[in-house]
């Protein structure tokens, strides 16, 4: 078994492999291709000529891969626009795999899908059965938010088919293309955040917690002094004022004055200011944000998987062989635009486990609680049954018990197939498991495990949590992943963000000293992932703040105007 890996480096390799449409198990990739064949050494140099495509030799090929990343280079946390393209004249089908990940494997930056042609699979994007078709050539775009600053340069790496579309795996041709991108160099006085070491992302014994944020130098210039601000669930900032002596490159732990808070979901946001009293350089470093519970999240609560980044705030992946895992599907759901998904598919791993964790709850004091979810499965044959296993803990994860296990036909919701799984409307179940024997808890965890077989895909939507409580509920924090960009930006400015349930939304803007200088909307919106685009002309130059409001619940993020 592989251990999961904590990364340090230098070097981001983002690689692109393709492959082509057929017609079986072995080579149906017109739904999106098995993960892990893009040739990088994090995948052990495997691709499409590996047993997938037999053609010509690998070609290398310059300009497929592009960007509106600028030549200086990228900016840590900036969403930018990568385009990949085959080109081969008198072929009309063609497919694409792309994984943004370092040499060892791990995922860094973030892709976002933003093509009905595309989906995304895991850590790992690729064409669907809309986005294979071109003449003479094919082009996909999506968008990518750049690793954390200090991650170093970036190299793209791509593997393009151009299929000859004669139902098999024979005559295809296959090119291969570099990008590179250096991470933009930061000079002068910098000083910002890299992320919290504590809280733990579970706190099962206290309401009470001591946060600790990592400083880190990113300039050239040595610090011995900064403020840093950190807000509590939106709240107004505090301020902290560090004093000691930071080399360039160098980090220190800076540990918050302790804060008590109530019981359930929470999230604290810090950033830095004022380094040794005088202008920091380059602000886009400064804030880091972490979500954390205390004492359990008071029921009532749905998990719908509708954020723009998975898994969702609280929620965690355990992958133990680093392959294959839990990601989001925007191919089937029971409600909403997405559900969590197991692409069991191309799981070529029989036997292995991957868990999605929940954050603690505490159903203590409540009345008949209960979990539920949906669930979408068909098996590929008989010999080839998954299970999904629910497991609770009441120890904060230090052991498990078994709640429910289904596999094969008692799982599965729709008919064998030995094509890949995307449900239908018609072909979701609503399981449902009683809790009442844990009414004295505080803090329970729920796992949900998936077992493969490489068999076929498994969909999870809409988990719920629900009891009557003889207290008063803790209001969930219902909108989640805020992104605004560009950022630092002199004109517009976009907004993504996704609700956990339908409710009332508000985005308004402060100017340094607390005053609302515009309310952009105030309006009910649906459940689900929402854009928007503010125009800022008229904005002078210098820090703004953004809230976005969901009922009760303040999500706030820190806006640069330059002109």
């Amino acid at each position: 078994m592989k251990l999961k890996i904590t990364i340090s480096v230098l070097a981001v390799v983002m690689t692109v492999f393709i492959f082509d449409a057929l017609s079986n198990k072995g080579f149906s990739y017109v739904g999106g291709p098995p993960a892990g064949r893009t040739g990088s050494p994090g995948n052990g140099g495997s691709t499409c000529n590996n047993g997938c495509h037999t053609g010509t030799a690998v070609t290398a090929q310059t300009g497929w891969i592009t960007s509106n990343i600028p030549t200086q280079g990228y900016i840590g946390g900036m969403v930018y626009t990568i385009t990949a393209t085959a080109t081969y004249t008198g072929r009309s089908t063609f497919g694409f795999e792309i994984a943004c990940q370092n040499t060892s494997g791990t995922a860094l930056g973030t892709i976002i899908n933003i093509s009905s042609q595309t989906q995304l699979n895991g850590t790992y994007i690729t064409h669907n059965s809309t986005g294979v078709s071109g003449t003479n050539s094919k082009t996909w775009t999506f968008n990518w938010k750049a690793p954390a600053a200090g991650t170093g340069a970036v190299t793209f790496y791509g593997a393009f088919n151009c299929a000859n579309g004669n139902g098999n795996n024979f005559g295809d041709i296959i090119y291969t293309s570099t990008l590179a991108v250096p991470e933009l160099a930061i000079t002068g006085l910098d000083c910002g955040v890299t992320g919290f070491t504590a809280p733990d992302a579970i706190n099962c014994t206290s309401t009470t917690v001591t946060p600790v944020v990592n400083v880190k130098n990113y300039g050239s210039v040595a610090i011995t002094s900064c403020s840093i601000n950190y807000s509590i669930d939106g709240g107004a900032p505090a301020t902290f004022n560090w004093n000691g002596n930071l080399a360039a490159a160098a980090i220190t732990s800076v540990t918050l004055p302790a804060v008590a808070l109530s019981s359930g979901l929470h999230t604290i946001q810090a950033y830095t200011s004022s380094p040794n009293g005088g202008f920091d350089t380059y602000a886009l470093d400064d804030t880091t944000t972490f979500y954390f519970t205390t004492n359990g999240i008071t029921p009532n609560y749905i998990q719908g998987f509708e954020s723009t980044t998975f898994p969702s705030a609280g929620w965690s992946i355990v992958n133990p062989d680093h392959s294959t895992t839990w990601d989001q599907s925007t191919a089937g759901q029971n409600n909403g635009t997405a559900s969590a998904h197991m692409n069991n598919y191309y799981y070529s791993s029989p036997g292995e486990k991957d868990d999605l964790i929940s954050p603690n709850f505490n159903v203590s004091s409540t009345v008949s609680p209960q979990l539920s979810f949906y669930v979408a499965y068909a098996m590929y044959t008989s010999n080839t049954p998954e299970t999904l296993s629910v497991f609770i803990s009441t120890d904060c994860g230090a052991t498990w018990t078994s709640i429910y296990s289904k596999n094969g036909t008692t799982l599965q919701t729709a008919p064998s197939t030995t094509s890949e799984f995307v449900p239908t409307a018609s072909q979701w179940r609503k399981d449902s498991i009683s809790l009442s024997a844990y009414t004295t808890f505080q803090n329970v965890i729920f796992k949900f495990e998936n077992t493969t077989e490489n068999g076929n895909d498994l969909y999870l939507d809409d988990i719920n949590i629900t009891a009557s409580t003889t207290g008063i509920p803790i209001i969930v924090n219902n909108v989640s992943d805020v992104t605004v960009f560009p950022n630092p930006t002199n004109n517009k400015l976009n907004v993504l963000f996704a609700l956990n349930n339908q409710e009332n939304v508000s985005i308004k803007m402060y100017d340094i000293y607390g005053e609302m200088i515009n309310a952009f909307i105030n309006q009910p919106l649906e459940k689900g992932n929402h854009s928007y685009n503010f125009e800022l002309n008229d904005y002078a130059a210098g820090i703004y703040f953004l809230n976005v409001t969901s009922g009760e619940s303040t999500t706030v993020k820190k806006v640069f105007v330059q002109k």
